[in-house]
């Protein structure tokens, strides 16, 4: 008498197919999750690098005003709105008056390479009383670009006293 060896199937011999689809949208879950990371890491790294380049801009706009003679600092300006109101020149060029100016984007004397234009913003206030004449200056800097805005700004403040 010969014995054949029926073979008994085990559950744990492969996937079903309904096993597959929950491992399929597991899967896909964490791969949005990480993709929604990546979007977020490129956007920060986008407003670093704006708010970088609006840094650099206000303490060089600032800079220029602290090594400005005390005399030809002209009280005038606005942080908020452009003053006077116009196309702002740039930075490199501001004429008397202006308390506005944007960074120039393209050519030699462009500044922030890949990152775009700033637009700089200052305030020359006489303070009231002071012996010796002091004068409060602030400074704002914001990128242009739209999707960063005033996130990028950047605001610097001093004042410049002259002895009599």
């Amino acid at each position: 008498m010969s014995s054949q060896h029926v073979p008994t199937r085990s559950g744990e011999q492969g996937f079903t197919l309904i096993e597959a689809m929950v491992a399929m949208v597991i899967l896909l879950f964490g791969i949005a999750a990480v993709s929604n990371l990546m979007v977020i890491a490129g956007t920060s790294n986008t407003v670093a690098n704006h708010s970088t380049a609006a840094t650099a801009a206000a303490t060089q706009r600032m800079e220029i005003l602290k090594t400005t003679t005390f005399p030809t600092l002209v009280p005038g300006g606005d942080i908020v709105n452009d003053s006077p109101v116009g196309t702002p020149p740039p930075c490199d060029a501001v004429p008397a008056g202006f308390y506005h100016c944007n960074t120039v984007t393209t050519g030699p004397n462009a500044v922030f390479q890949g990152v775009g234009r700033m637009h700089v913003r200052w305030a020359i206030t006489t303070v009231p009383g002071t012996v010796p004449a002091t004068l409060y200056i602030q400074v704002v800097a914001e990128s242009q670009a739209p999707a960063v805005g005033s996130r990028s700004r950047a605001s610097f403040t001093t004042f410049r006293t002259v002895m009599p």
